[in-house]
């Protein structure tokens, strides 16, 4: 339904660290952290690891 759809909402980009910063207008807020993701991109000319490795992206960043 409709309903069921709207309560699924997408994985947060953004984390809370448990600290707490200022912000640039002075006031105390909790600290975010973005989660980053490692992704190897295929290549079907290199399959050794040592050579293809993961790397590290943020997943703001990440687009199929």
């Amino acid at each position: 339904t409709f309903e069921g759809r709207m309560s699924m909402a997408p994985p947060a980009l953004m984390q809370r660290t448990g600290r707490k910063v200022l912000d640039r207008n002075g006031r105390v807020v909790d600290e975010m952290k973005e989660d980053s993701i490692y992704v190897r991109l295929h290549d079907p000319n290199n399959t050794d690891r040592t050579t293809n490795p993961y790397q590290p992206i943020l997943r703001s960043n990440f687009r199929l």
